[in-house]
């Protein structure tokens, strides 16, 4: 098929009918080490007083924990008693989390505009940078175009697809595209 005339540049469009979208998903995905933490275990003790003004020794096992200092809580007889006690120091640790790249995402979607007249619209965004580059085709044609909507002419009948990949800057890509056959004004559809 032949492509009379791509224009390029920004359209107003009233609705759009998404065909297909790419991308936005994790990969390479690993454990990092972010930082360090102290981490705090042991046998801790505290005083805590009675209603009569008696001091009890409260006492307990701390298992690892990021606090350096915990309330124990007991019942006493008919009593509620609590105090908080210093945890020793144990070891540090490394902080670790799960990291990933995502590739890029991108969206094409197809609407006709008037007769003779449809436009393509376009969204491409990278989670964790940015777009690098991208490769437009209609019909299997490259298009020079950094626009995010692009608009194609031809007669009644006339069928365009449009297959966009786009690059992200850590080297990942991802595709959509979308089609869409030129039809009389009033009977507009999407394939």
């Amino acid at each position: 098929m032949n492509i009379k005339k791509i224009a390029l540049g920004f359209s107003l469009v009233l609705s759009s009918n998404i065909v297909l979208a790419g991308g936005g998903q994790a990969v390479n995905c690993r454990m990092e080490n972010t930082g360090y933490q102290n981490v705090y275990e042991g046998q801790v003790s505290c005083l805590a007083s009675m209603r009569n003004g008696r001091l009890v020794k409260l006492e307990d096992y701390i298992f690892p924990t990021v606090h350096s200092s915990v309330t124990i809580n007991r019942l006493v007889g008919n009593e509620f008693l609590n105090c908080t006690a210093k945890v020793p120091f144990s070891h540090v640790q490394p902080i670790t989390k799960e990291v990933c790249d995502y590739t890029p995402y991108v969206n094409v979607s197809a609407r006709q505009y008037s007769e003779g007249e449809a436009v393509f619209e376009i969204s491409a965004n990278d989670k964790d940078g940015h777009i690098q580059s991208r490769d437009v085709r209609i019909n299997g044609a490259s298009v020079s175009s950094h626009s995010d909507s692009i608009q194609v002419y031809g007669a009644v009948g006339e069928t365009f697809y449009l297959t966009i990949t786009v690059t992200d800057n850590d080297g990942y890509s991802s595709s959509s595209s979308a089609g869409i056959t030129i039809k009389r004004f009033g009977s507009i559809n999407p394939l």
